[in-house]
Order: C-alpha cells, then sequence, then structure tokens
C-alpha cells in the first residue's frame, strides 16, 4: 500500500478515532497524540490489515487500543514484592531470626525449584530489585509477560513453602 493509498482509506476516520481517544484521555493534547500513534500503529502494520466491511470501527479500536497500551505504560507497578506476599518474621530475638533465616532458607530453595523463565523473573525482580522496565530490556520478555511469569511464580512459591512448612 503507497503513502496515496494509505491517506485515502484511513485519514477520514480521523475524527472518529480522535473522539475516541478525546473519550479516553479527556485531555485534547493527549488525544491527538494518540491518534498519531494509532495512524502510526496502522501504517507499520499496512500490509496485514485484515478486509473489513467497517473501517472507521477498525481504526476506532486500533485507536482505543493505543490508548489503553499507554495507560498501562505509565501506570507505576504496584505489584507486591515477594517479602510482602509471604509472612517473614521481623522481631529481633534469637528464636525469630533464627526462625527468619530458615524461612529465607527455604524461600531461596523454592525459588531454586521454579521454571527458569519464573526463576529468571523473579529474582530479577524480587532479589535484585529491577523494575519491570528493566526486565523486559534484559529479558526479552514482555511487561504483560513477566507478570504473568510473576504471578505464577508467586502461586508456586506459596505452595511450595506451605508443603515444606507442612512436612
Amino acid at each position: 500500500m503507497t503513502a496515496s493509498e494509505f491517506k485515502q482509506r484511513f485519514i477520514p476516520h480521523s475524527a472518529a478515532m480522535y473522539r475516541t481517544a478525546f473519550r479516553l484521555t479527556a485531555n485534547t493534547q493527549e488525544a491527538e497524540d494518540m491518534v498519531q500513534e494509532a495512524f502510526i500503529r496502522l501504517w507499520n502494520r499496512r500490509e496485514h490489515i485484515p478486509p473489513t466491511d467497517d473501517l472507521a470501527a477498525y481504526c476506532c479500536t486500533v485507536t482505543h487500543n493505543v490508548c489503553i497500551d499507554a495507560r498501562r505504560r505509565h501506570q507505576p507497578d504496584t505489584s507486591p514484592t515477594l517479602l510482602e506476599t509471604l509472612p517473614l518474621t521481623t522481631n529481633h530475638d534469637a528464636s525469630h531470626a533464627i526462625e527468619a533465616r530458615e524461612t529465607e532458607q527455604l524461600l531461596h530453595e523454592a525459588i531454586d525449584r521454579l521454571p527458569e523463565g519464573q526463576r529468571k523473573v523473579v529474582h530479577m525482580r524480587h532479589i535484585e530489585e529491577r523494575s519491570i522496565p528493566e526486565i523486559q530490556a534484559q529479558t526479552g520478555f514482555t511487561a504483560s509477560n513477566i507478570r504473568v511469569l510473576l504471578s505464577r511464580a508467586r502461586r508456586q512459591l506459596k505452595i511450595l513453602l506451605s508443603h515444606d512448612s507442612n512436612a
């Protein structure tokens, strides 16, 4: 598809795309930016756009997705850290200190038993205290993939640690 063909097909839908973006952002400048980002996404995928009877709806859907993606990128990661999700003792008397060390040892052993991808992101996120974007850059995983791996790892760790404490 040439640039002129692209303009003929997609530019007429820019007003509907802007309305969609404005409804989601409530900001004129942000809405304009989202429409531009949607056009870039459409242009980059121009050869793979499926034939559709309602191109305006398709364009608005792409714009909607761009807005949602932007919102997700700008939200801080509020997922709990691993230590916040596990009951570790913080008292300083000797018996509690020993128990905390044992729990930490069990935690590290449980982490070592996780599948490689989960083990890698848990270590980077909770041991090295790296951010999701840093983990993305190093592993090549998407942010959503990292969150899924972390969620599955936490769930598996809780199971492993409950079995270890019951044994």
